[in-house]
């Protein structure tokens, strides 16, 4: 269904969003917090609230840090519609990561966020009814929350809004295989040969039983079922466990929303337990989506997360997921400049680069910022973000950078 799709899309803004810096917040990026930390899977759930067309995005009934942000345009235009969205997002990461409404703006101001989709809809490769547009962005406001289940949420005027045009086998983009720029028809994928490719050809994912490698892109399992790491075979994706059940897993799948997989040192499953809102906790992932897990290496708590300008501990992490402490025991903003340290820091605060510029360094390790390097240059691979452009990376064989155009 096209609007749970939407509502999973959450899930993978950022990462389009933060692709031309260093950091994600879902997950431990270069330097990162050093936390397993789900930010990167918001879940889609019940809150109060509404999205007036063409106006703003009103707060839910969750504490909101990142407040009412506005958004202009027409959502019954394609560009107005898009643009709604994402400030609908925006808001989302300001409730649950302890934004600013700017950071939060910031972080989804990017016009290519919108650009493959645009390019899909003038391409006529995506179908586009803005007559729903209004109530299709009141609805996923009112359904998204911090700790929800995205599949769970209902958006029923989304599904007339985006349909996706090409059939099987005709060519497609892959470059934003996600809600708004998918392009494949029915149960249908943009297939590639390669992982970096530029172009793929819509094909029919696969029933359970069928052989797959989740470390390949030629296959994509059916709705409801997953690649099984083990067997390599399309299996039927268990359902996902409630509280006091069993978790972990590749066959008992994980937890409903609002838990978390408590497994305990040396062992391959565990139990679902609630999310805590304060309390001693190990990382993010055991606390509710609006706290984060800081404090003291060995006596860490799940409190909330501290605004830039506030006191902090440096190597407590008890600033937001987008800035760090400082020198002067206050949290600033994360992202250095050309020749600024990056990665993570010496007391264990992550220090991340601006857009355009990557940490030239080790994985989880400490490097520089550097400007990221255009196509044709020549890389070394052991960098994220080395290289710019559309699926920048750096190519194995020739040792260069490529991108799509």
């Amino acid at each position: 269904m096209l609007g749970k799709r939407l509502v999973g899309l959450i899930g993978l803004t950022c990462v389009v969003a933060c692709s031309s810096t260093t950091h994600d917040p879902g997950a431990t990026a270069q330097g990162g917090t050093g936390s397993s930390g789900d930010a990167g899977a918001a879940e889609g759930g019940t809150s109060a609230g509404t999205s007036s067309a063409g106006g703003k995005a009103s707060g839910g009934s969750e504490s909101s840090t990142g407040g009412d942000l506005a958004f202009s345009g027409d959502p019954t235009t394609a560009k107005g519609f898009c643009d709604g969205y994402y400030a609908i997002v925006a808001e989302l990461f300001g409730k649950c990561w302890g934004l600013s409404a700017q950071q939060a703006q910031m972080l989804f101001a990017e016009s290519r966020l919108c650009d493959d989709f645009l390019a899909g809809v003038d391409q006529h490769r995506i179908g586009f009814d803005g007559s729903h547009g209004a109530a299709c962005l009141s609805e996923l406001h009112a359904a998204l929350m911090c700790d929800g289940v995205a599949e769970d949420a209902t958006a029923p005027n989304c599904e007339a809004v985006i349909q996706p045009l090409v059939q099987e086998g005709q060519a497609c983009s892959p470059l934003q295989e996600n809600a708004l720029g998918r392009q494949c028809a029915g149960d249908t994928f943009c297939q590639t040969a390669t992982t970096y490719a530029c172009t793929g050809v819509c094909a029919a994912t696969s029933p359970v039983g069928t052989a797959c490698d989740p470390l390949t892109t030629d296959v994509r399992c059916a709705a409801d079922a997953t690649c099984d790491s083990v067997t390599k075979k399309c299996v039927t994706e268990p359902p996902r466990a409630k509280l006091n059940e069993a978790c972990g897993s590749a066959s008992l799948g994980t937890c409903q929303s609002g838990l978390w997989c408590d497994i305990p040192d040396g062992a391959v499953a565990g139990t679902c337990v609630a999310k805590k809102t304060s309390g001693p906790c190990k990382d993010m992932t055991e606390c509710v989506r609006s706290k984060t897990c800081a404090g003291p290496m060995d006596a860490r708590s799940c409190v909330d997360p501290k605004p830039i300008g506030a006191s902090c501990t440096p190597g407590n992490l008890e600033c937001n997921i987008l800035s760090r402490c400082g020198q002067d025991q206050k949290c600033v903003d994360a992202e250095g400049r050309d020749g600024d340290p990056c990665g993570k820091q010496p007391d264990g605060e992550p220090a991340y680069c601006a857009r355009g510029l990557y940490c030239d360094g080790p994985v989880l390790g400490t490097g520089v910022c550097h400007p990221a390097k255009a196509s044709g240059a020549s890389c070394s691979g052991a960098s994220i973000g080395e290289c710019a452009g559309e699926l920048g990376h750096c190519d194995s064989t020739t040792k260069t950078c490529a991108a799509c155009e």
